[in-house]
Order: structure tokens, then C-alpha cells, then sequence
């Protein structure tokens, strides 16, 4: 049996839903296994998407609390978990202090991003192409490709815990094909015009999509703007009660054909790899942030950075265009 022990900076809700493709891809390339995920400040995995990993991650570790303050003497989970002799260790952070720290354990193999693969006991590091610019799980999966010494061709989906799923699916018409809005952000100027949202909306109606919507309680604004202008809003997370919100979008993804939203937490709710999602940035670099797969798109804007200048055609030719 393999231990294996996997750091990070911490989860949030973004971060956790990104890397669950790569906790399940570990269990899968190393079966026999006990996987350690040690989160050096806080992890959702061990609340609100335990669900999804219980059955991949045999030990959940938060607040190690490692640093340029910590006393290796002093932090009693850092000593307890370093009398362990681990067959791999992936850090998956690039502070040098905490990868120096990490270094003091036992293990057969030991691989991390920091320093450009300084404290990496295989050394052909330029095999991992460490972009500044890449998606950063690609740059965590290079890690266990190097382990394995081949690519993994083709990474895990989300698996939903069954009786979401059963719930979840009464709700969609199987004979009606559907498509996600978000049009919120925590920021406004990441926000692309609802009055662009709702004429986009307008068009995939013609064609034949239903709108599915989800709506933040930040919201409303947008609500009332949706509300004048269509008869009926679709709001899955409005019908189950007992069910999170971020397991209901979630598992909402195996019944949409897309989905549009703003560079937002719900956009990475939505990034399960279930449905096409098409993610509308303003200034920051989507290839950092965005999943560069098929089944997820960024559309830039050509004007100052700014996400106003989107037009509505240029997202709905963009959209059809991915579709075909």
C-alpha cells in the first residue's frame, strides 16, 4: 500500500471543484493507495465536497500552517505527519519556505512546482512546461505525469452522488435541450451587460434552448431585469431545499448542453466538464483560469479590457460555431 501525500495551499469552492478531476485521476493511476491531502490552511474537501472525494482521500488534513513564522519543532500536526515514510509526495504550491519544510519528510519520491523543480527528486523538469500562463492544474497533473512517466490522455468527470442526480433530473425535459445563464460576479467589471445577456437569451430561444438560470441572492438586480422580459424563469436551485446550491448547479450541468457566465464563483461551479461552458473575461488571463479543453471556452474582449464591448453576435457565432 502506497501513501501518498498530496499539499496544498488550501480549497476554496473554486479551487476544490477545479482539482477533483486530479484527486480522482490519482486514485485511478495508483489504486492501491493511501492518499493524504494536507491543506495548509482550509479545504472544503472535508465539508462541503466531502462527497464528491470520501471515497479518494483517506486522510483530510487543514491548518498545517506552515510558513516563514513556523518553528518545525512547535506545529504538532507537521511533526505528527512527518514520522510518516511516504512513496510520494506532490506539492502542489510554490512557496519555497513551505516545499523546504515539506522536504524534511521521508519519502521515496518528492515533486513540487516551486523553483522551478529545485527540490524535485526527478529532474527532468522540462518535461512539465511550467507556463506562468498555462491553467494551473495542468501544472499539478505534470506532477503525477512525471511520477507515472506517461500523460494522462484523458482526465476523470465528476461523479455526482446518485440521489442528487435522481432528484435533479426530474426537473429537465428530456425532450428539450437547455442552456445555463449565470450573470452575476462579485465585481462589476466583470460583468457583461444583462440587457446582452437577455438578448443572447432571446436568440437560443428561436433556435429551440430552454434558459436555465442561476441567480446569486447578489442577484436580484438581474432578476428583476430577466423578470420583464420572460414569462417563466427556470431556477433548479429554487426547488430543492435539502440539496446545496453548489451540488444542485453542479449535477444541473449533466442536463445542459452549455452554459454562459461571467468569470465568476458560479463559473467554477459550473466548470465540471459536463456541458460546453463559454466564460466572458474582462482583463485577466483566461488561459490562468479557464480549463483548456474542449468543453470549456474564454471570450476575450478587443477593447480596452473591457468586457462591455462583448457583442452579443460575436458570443452567439462563437457559441453555434463550438456547438457544430
Amino acid at each position: 500500500m502506497k501513501k501518498i501525500l498530496i499539499f496544498s495551499q488550501g480549497e476554496k469552492l473554486g479551487d476544490g471543484i477545479i482539482k477533483i478531476p486530479f484527486i480522482y485521476d490519482l486514485k485511478k493511476e495508483i489504486p492501491n493507495s493511501l492518499v493524504y491531502w494536507v491543506a495548509n490552511g482550509t479545504t472544503v474537501y472535508k465539508n462541503i465536497l466531502n462527497s464528491f472525494v470520501r471515497e479518494k482521500i483517506d486522510f483530510i488534513y487543514e491548518d498545517l500552517s506552515i510558513g516563514i513564522h513556523s518553528i518545525y519543532k512547535s506545529n504538532k500536526l507537521l511533526k505528527e505527519l512527518s514520522k510518516n515514510e511516504y512513496d510520494l509526495i506532490i506539492d502542489t504550491q510554490k512557496t519555497f519556505i513551505k516545499s523546504f519544510y515539506l522536504k524534511k519528510f521521508k519519502t521515496k519520491i518528492f515533486l513540487s512546482n516551486c523553483a522551478n523543480g529545485f527540490f524535485s527528486n526527478i529532474k527532468n523538469y522540462k518535461k512539465l512546461d511550467n507556463d506562468k500562463k498555462r491553467y494551473y492544474l495542468d501544472n499539478i497533473y505534470n506532477l503525477l505525469e512525471l511520477y507515472l512517466f506517461k500523460k494522462i490522455k484523458e482526465r476523470s468527470n465528476i461523479e455526482y452522488p446518485d440521489h442528487i442526480l435522481t432528484k435533479i433530473s426530474k426537473l429537465f425535459d428530456p425532450k428539450k435541450k437547455y442552456f445555463g445563464i449565470a450573470p452575476g460576479a462579485g465585481e462589476k467589471e466583470k460583468i457583461w451587460p444583462i440587457e446582452k445577456y437577455i438578448a443572447i437569451i432571446k436568440k437560443f430561444q428561436k433556435i429551440g434552448y430552454t434558459p436555465c438560470f442561476f441567480l446569486g441572492p447578489d442577484d436580484e438586480w438581474a432578476k428583476k431585469e430577466i423578470q420583464m422580459n420572460f414569462d417563466e424563469i427556470f431556477e433548479p436551485e429554487k426547488y430543492f431545499k435539502e440539496i446545496p446550491n453548489v451540488h444542485c448547479i453542479m449535477a444541473c450541468t449533466k442536463f445542459l448542453s452549455f452554459a454562459i457566465s461571467n468569470d465568476s464563483g458560479v463559473s467554477h461551479i459550473l466548470s465540471t466538464g459536463d456541458c460546453s461552458l463559454f466564460k466572458l473575461f474582462n482583463n485577466k488571463i483566461p488561459s490562468k483560469f479557464t480549463k483548456n479543453y474542449n468543453d470549456i471556452h474564454y471570450i476575450e474582449p478587443t477593447l480596452k479590457n473591457d468586457i462591455r464591448s462583448i457583442e452579443v453576435n460575436e458570443v452567439y457565432n462563437f457559441i453555434n460555431k463550438k456547438l457544430e
